[in-house]
């Protein structure tokens, strides 16, 4: 009953994001609404400079760690544990309350082993931050709320957002993204 991406859809989005996230959309030739005959055309778009590098990195994560959205829009430099290769998940941000929990939604923390993708992602992370109490990524972005969205205009099959971590579980089950 669970909703997932196949691995060649999650190829797909990931490249689509690292080309720049292009994509068109019918747009209002200028002049024509005022005549009553619209005539639309199809218009070239780019998201946002750096937010398809934001998005990137986190639905990326979110794919090799299996974490929920907000706990990925908890972590901190000093959740990480490089020298053992880990994680801690020790909180989770709550859309629906906007605030920071002091639990994740199983009401205790956990360890999430770090495979390479995972490494390199938190080091560049981490050299942007300023403090060890800083959050490392942030999922309050319109690219990560509209997540859905970029599905359609990168031209795989939409999902919600925690359906990637469906798909981490699912790819793990089937011997695949193991290090």
């Amino acid at each position: 009953p669970y909703d997932y991406w196949r691995i060649e859809e999650e190829d797909k989005f990931l490249q689509w994001l690292e080309d720049g996230g292009h994509f068109t959309k019918q747009v209002a030739k200028k002049g024509t609404r005022a005549s009553g005959k619209v005539v639309y055309f199809d218009r070239p778009f780019k998201m946002r400079p750096g937010k398809a590098a934001e998005l990137y990195d986190v639905v990326l994560f979110a794919l090799k760690s299996g974490l929920r959205k907000g706990e990925i829009g908890a972590l901190r430099a000093c959740d990480v544990n490089f020298a053992s290769n880990f994680v801690i998940v020790r909180r989770a941000w709550c859309e629906k309350e906007r605030r920071m929990k002091n639990t994740t939604k199983g009401k205790t923390f956990r360890r999430i082993e770090l495979n390479g993708d995972m490494v390199n992602i938190l080091k560049k992370r981490i050299k942007v931050v300023k403090s060890d109490r800083d959050l490392l990524f942030d999922i309050r972005t319109w690219a990560v709320k509209n997540f859905s969205k970029y599905c359609v205009k990168a031209g795989v099959r939409e999902i919600h957002f925690h359906a990637l971590r469906h798909t981490c579980l699912t790819n793990l089950a089937n011997g695949h993204g193991m290090d």
